[in-house]
């Protein structure tokens, strides 16, 4: 919207996020990634993106594949697990 609305000209080449946004970045980092943090040792960097910023996230990257619904247990199988309800 701010490209259609100011033009091109007005848009940096470079963005970088303030502050504030680089914080809402790292919760959501941390919200979707939770259950591998236990892995990872924190005391390298800031953030998650001082290290992890041209990770690519968004419809864009993904096949079609992946907007579809998984099938009973296939979550489960993807991760070396399996679907055990007896």
């Amino acid at each position: 919207m701010y490209f259609n609305t100011l033009g091109e000209a007005k848009i940096p080449k470079v963005l970088h996020a303030t502050e504030g946004s680089e914080e809402v970045i790292n919760e959501n980092c941390i919200s979707c990634h939770e259950n591998t943090l236990d892995n990872v040792s924190h005391d390298a960097k800031d953030s998650c993106s001082s290290c992890h910023q041209a990770v690519p996230h968004g419809k864009g990257f993904k096949t079609e594949d992946y907007f579809k619904p998984p099938k009973p247990g296939e979550l489960l199988e993807n991760k070396g697990g399996t679907m055990n309800n007896g």
